[in-house]
């Protein structure tokens, strides 16, 4: 990253050396054209940085483009668009430090023929990228203005390779004597535990259902789930956000989340139990409730896993393939750490992750929650802000 960021301090531009070379000089020519009338621009105009470096699972970033960006524009030292173009996948991803333009805007708006490219993009050797930020340049001349200047949040710690991969020594301690108690042991304690924790967890979760610690979410979500288990965490998570929510006066974004929640059931929590409730409405239902319920705890999060959104909160936005038959399709989403980790390390690995629900023209096949409706939760991958918003459109409200 030191190399890009002494890089960019000399030429808004660079390229890495090692990398095939995917602009020509006309297009360079351009391009610096196209940078220095933005940066001179009136009304929120400023730097625009390019790298053109591949983001690798083996790089200090850990192949995450929000991280490198945040990076690079710590060492810069100034303020301005970061702009990390692929040259090897051909994608482009953009980020706001410190410039006044709507984020949001830059964030959903982009379109994917940019970000992503086309099945010309993927054809061509240079994954058309030229025209592509072109493009792109077009589209942050027209972008909105803001009163004060925005930045992306602070993206969460790369992994680090050495902690995830390194073991203790096998024999750092007493090893063969420890291992034939320790083993005796531990079949012994796990049996007994597993079954207590089979029976008295299940007779609570009959009697009392609770939500489930958010950090467990990830590794207990199902990616199939039922309707039953649908409307028994979405029972569990709204009626816990209201006991949580009485006493306290409304307004805020706690308020926010119930209110939506309960518009999507028609202010009655036993609505989420009834057979006529879709599975689609009860997963809406259910991220609401457990985003009030964190906006109650002072989490300002408003980014939820767009992989399986019953993982819960995401961490940051990545591109992630969502399909590997024929071109491999991808879509930039949230991601919590979990489906980070695994689009980073094995991308072919999301596509088995991602949340399905029985498709409703033949209530046999399931098919990703963003393509078995038409309703609020098409707008979660856009964030949970743009999801009680859409919430609030389609009940008529305002």
């Amino acid at each position: 990253m030191e190399r890009v960021a002494s890089g960019l301090k000399q030429d808004p531009v660079y390229a890495d050396p090692e990398s095939p070379r995917v602009l020509d000089s006309r297009q360079l020519d351009r391009l610096h054209d196209r940078i220095r009338d933005f940066r001179r621009s009136d009304g929120g105009g400023g730097p625009v940085y390019l790298s053109l470096v591949p983001q690798t699972p083996e790089s200090e970033a850990a192949g995450d483009s929000g991280l490198f960006a945040a990076a690079v524009h710590a060492k810069v030292g100034e303020d301005g668009v970061y702009v990390v173009a692929d040259p090897d996948d051909g994608t482009i991803d953009v980020y706001n430090h410190g410039l006044r333009l709507d984020s949001n805007h830059l964030s959903f708006d982009l379109p994917d023929s940019v970000t992503l490219g086309d099945s010309r993009a993927d054809e061509a050797d240079d994954h058309l990228l030229g025209e592509r930020l072109d493009t792109l340049m077009t589209f942050l001349d027209e972008t909105p203005r803001t009163d004060r200047p925005q930045s992306e949040s602070a993206p969460a710690p790369a992994p680090r390779a050495a902690d995830e991969n390194t073991l203790p020594p096998l024999f750092a301690t007493d090893f063969w004597p420890g291992l034939f108690v320790g083993a005796f042991a531990a079949l012994l304690l796990s049996g007994v535990v597993a079954a207590l924790t089979w029976g008295f967890g299940g007779l609570l979760r009959w009697r009392s259902p609770a939500p489930e610690p958010t950090h467990r979410l990830p590794l207990t979500a199902p990616t199939e789930p039922s309707v039953s288990y649908l409307r028994r965490t979405a029972y569990a998570e709204l009626t816990t956000l209201t006991e949580e929510f009485t006493g306290r006066d409304e307004g805020g974004r706690a308020w926010d989340h119930l209110d939506a929640a309960l518009l999507l059931v028609d202010g009655d929590l036993d609505r989420v139990r009834e057979s006529g409730t879709d599975p689609a409405t009860l997963v809406a239902v259910i991220v609401l409730a457990r985003a009030g319920r964190a906006a109650l705890a002072g989490d300002t999060t408003d980014l939820c896993c767009g992989v399986n959104p019953l993982h819960g909160p995401g961490v940051s936005r990545h591109h992630v393939r969502v399909s590997t038959e024929g071109v491999a399709r991808r879509r930039l989403l949230p991601v919590c750490e979990f489906c980070r980790n695994t689009a980073i390390a094995d991308p072919s690995g999301i596509p088995g992750s991602l949340l399905k629900l029985p498709d409703p023209s033949s209530g046999e096949n399931r098919l990703p929650y963003y393509d078995v409706t038409d309703g609020p939760l098409t707008a979660l991958p856009h964030g949970i802000a743009r999801l009680i918003r859409k919430v609030r459109e389609t009940a008529g409200v305002h």
